[in-house]
């Protein structure tokens, strides 16, 4: 009788998902601050900004090769080693 072995593995995933971030702006007048946000919001420096973050799970989907210029966003891994078994990556 053969004796039968536990095989572990994981998959690497990667998604689209939105997340949420939280920015206070003192300023005179809303106008002032509405500019100020917009002007944050175009050139996309945020650092240090942002008082708080957090994910929206529920807007998350899975990312296609197509949607990641022909990459893989599955990736299936053997759990002892680390060695990688096979990718969705469009050939």
């Amino acid at each position: 009788m053969t004796k039968e072995i536990e095989f572990d593995y994981y998959i690497d995933k990667k998604y689209t998902i939105w997340g949420r971030e939280r920015y206070t702006i003192v300023a005179e007048l809303k106008e002032k601050a509405d500019e100020i946000m917009m002007d944050i919001f175009k050139n996309g420096d945020t650092h240090g900004l942002c008082y708080d973050f957090e994910y929206n799970y529920e807007t998350s989907e899975d990312l296609q090769p197509e949607d990641n210029g022909d990459e893989s966003t599955k990736e299936l891994f053997e759990e002892s080693n680390g060695n990688l078994i096979i990718t969705n990556k469009n050939k």
